[in-house]
């Protein structure tokens, strides 16, 4: 990360996905409407990096942390062509754990990555939001959710923020902005 650089942690739920998958939970496939939703998601990014006037292509994701479950991986792999400078890591934590233990994780990450998507699941991810946005951004983000295949952007996730690029040790629980929401229509 260099010194301009501030944290930015863009969060993306799976799309939809099959009720049962052959190998249990972890093995439920997209269904075709949620890779309609995935590529809905990757077309809107597509369209965010190359708009030279929007300052959110300028902090589109260089790491996509993702749930190494089936549906989460078809998700970030339909995305994945809209970030050209990201590369992909499978956490077997961010379908373990609760958000306490994703923070705690999160917390640990490399300080060189600035701008992280996560991509796994409900009610995790809802909940991480939730932990992590500025106190008077709660009610909007409990009363729009966190569908299937939504995304949200949280920005300057550090206490005094603003004021500096601030590192993952420091992630604050409701420090953070609500800086972008999408969800494809369905």
């Amino acid at each position: 990360m260099n010194s301009t650089d501030k944290l930015v942690i863009w969060v993306l739920r799976h799309a939809k996905a099959a009720s049962d998958g052959p190998s249990g939970d972890v093995s439920r496939p997209l269904t075709g409407r949620g890779r309609r939703q995935a590529e809905s998601v990757r077309e809107h990014l597509q369209s965010l990096g190359q708009s030279p006037k929007h300052s959110l292509g300028q902090a589109l994701p260089t790491l996509v942390l993702c749930s190494p479950a089936t549906r989460a991986r078809e998700t970030a792999e339909i995305v994945m062509p809209a970030l050209p400078e990201a590369h992909i890591q499978y956490e077997q934590v961010l379908y373990d754990e609760d958000a306490d233990g994703v923070l705690e994780w999160l917390r640990q990450l490399d300080p060189s990555e600035s701008r992280i998507m996560i991509v796994g699941h409900n009610p995790t991810l809802h909940e991480l939001c939730l932990m992590l946005i500025e106190p008077d951004s709660h009610e909007e983000v409990e009363a729009l959710g966190l569908p299937t295949a939504g995304l949200v952007r949280l920005d300057d996730a550090v206490a005094g923020g603003s004021s500096g690029p601030g590192s993952w040790s420091d992630l604050t629980v409701g420090a953070a902005r609500l800086g972008h929401r999408f969800v494809p229509q369905s």
